[in-house]
């Protein structure tokens, strides 16, 4: 029962009780599992105040004790926590001591991509790709989405960056190649859904505007559907 217990404290956002939870299952010599683990993190991550973050970055150390393994899950959950809070602290952390632990997929690097643009970091958003396909991670549609949203902000503040906008259309093209491989070899690239797809256009419509010279509304530049700070 503490498993279905712990998710809806993460649910919810119920630290308190999910510290209540967790302490009786240690106390009970109960071995809790990674997704266990997970689920209380992510309540007292969702709870937002400095207490609550760093205790979970105790039980994270704790966790390696009791021979939980991390996992990709529990740092999607961490980040996009962060991300909610714009909180670029927890997501500096969570890049320097989680990341390098954890088995990695295309997810996480959405997470941690969509993390740092929320925290207006748009610039450490571009390193991303590289390093994740250093690692053996596939892209997604999505991660390319993600760069091409970082590259338009970027050009954005710096129009006379010309070579922003010769990078943007680099990652719109391969986005492009992406669409085709997915529609050509079904099961060969993970699908897109049309509302991503008018995203990358949207933000194709954009970056040759602001090349032109015309002002732009950052309101309109935020292209992705995200909680982004006015």
């Amino acid at each position: 029962h503490y498993g279905a217990a712990l998710g809806l404290c993460a649910k919810v956002g119920n630290a308190d009780w999910a510290q209540e939870l967790w302490t009786e299952m240690i106390q009970h010599d109960f071995q809790p599992t990674s997704i266990e683990l997970c689920q209380y993190l992510e309540a007292l991550a969702s709870h937002g105040g400095n207490s609550e973050w760093e205790l979970v970055k105790s039980e994270l150390i704790a966790a390696e004790t009791r021979l939980i393994k991390h996992d990709a899950t529990t740092l999607c959950a961490l980040l996009n926590s962060a991300a909610r809070h714009k909180s670029l602290d927890r997501v500096d952390w969570l890049q320097q001591h989680l990341l390098p632990r954890v088995e990695v997929n295309a997810i996480v690097y959405c997470s941690l991509s969509k993390a740092l643009l929320l925290c207006q970091q748009p610039e450490r958003a571009l390193p991303l790709m590289s390093d994740m396909q250093a690692r053996g991670a596939t892209p997604l549609f999505r991660s390319f989405l993600h760069e091409a949203q970082a590259l338009v902000l970027i050009f954005w503040k710096s129009p006379d960056q010309l070579h922003v906008y010769d990078k943007f259309k680099v990652t719109a093209e391969a986005a492009s190649a992406f669409i085709d491989q997915s529609r050509n070899s079904p099961g060969a690239a993970p699908p897109m859904s049309r509302a991503e797809i008018r995203k990358l256009e949207s933000l194709e419509s954009l970056a040759r505007r602001i090349s032109t010279g015309e002002q732009v509304p950052l309101s309109q530049v935020h292209v992705i559907d995200w909680p982004w700070a006015t």
